[in-house]
């Protein structure tokens, strides 16, 4: 019974409701780019031998810029 409710909504916001899909694909992405900010970014500056302090604050600056942007 709680698989049909789970994969009625999983339909509904993937396929059937077009507003919902386009919210869905938007969250994707923006997931997207803080995996990119938080994981893959601070591997590529370690790689560049930068240090620890600079990496960072090379990391800082996404989520600062983020929140000042958004107030």
């Amino acid at each position: 019974m709680r698989i049909d409710r789970v994969c009625d909504v999983f339909l509904t916001t993937s396929w059937t409701d077009r507003n919902l899909s386009s919210v869905s694909q938007a969250g994707l992405v923006n997931n997207l780019n803080d995996g990119m900010a938080w994981g893959l970014f601070p591997l590529f500056f370690a790689a560049a031998h930068l240090s620890i302090e600079r990496i960072g604050v090379l990391a800082a600056i996404y989520p600062a810029t983020q929140g000042f942007l958004h107030s």
